[in-house]
């Protein structure tokens, strides 16, 4: 009877440590997702600075197109920005869960 007990317990704890696996498995793809999405958004946040530093240097004097441009630039930046500090929080605490797994 010990036996079965045994075993049961085996068993129990190889579901138990393959559901953890399971889990960080899932933790890390989301994780890599996250990253590969962070990377995206501050290469488009360099590229949109770069973009206003051009037209910021514009010698046409394009006037109020050209500044047009920039706030809506500014604008996406922002909310650019906004987003990889989100996304930079949200993996902190992955990461902090994938500890405590």
């Amino acid at each position: 009877q010990l036996q079965v007990s045994s075993a049961g317990i085996d068993r129990h704890c190889d579901e138990a440590l393959m559901a953890i696996e399971d889990n960080l498995g899932s933790c890390n793809r989301l994780l890599e997702g996250r990253s590969r999405e962070i990377s995206f958004l501050e290469r488009r946040l360099q590229s949109l600075q770069q973009r206003r530093q051009e037209l910021l240097q514009d010698p046409t004097g394009a006037g109020s197109s050209a500044e047009a441009t920039l706030l809506r630039a500014d604008k996406e930046m922002s909310q650019l920005q906004v987003a990889v500090e989100t996304r930079e929080k949200v993996i902190r605490l992955l990461n902090g869960d994938v500890r405590s797994a």
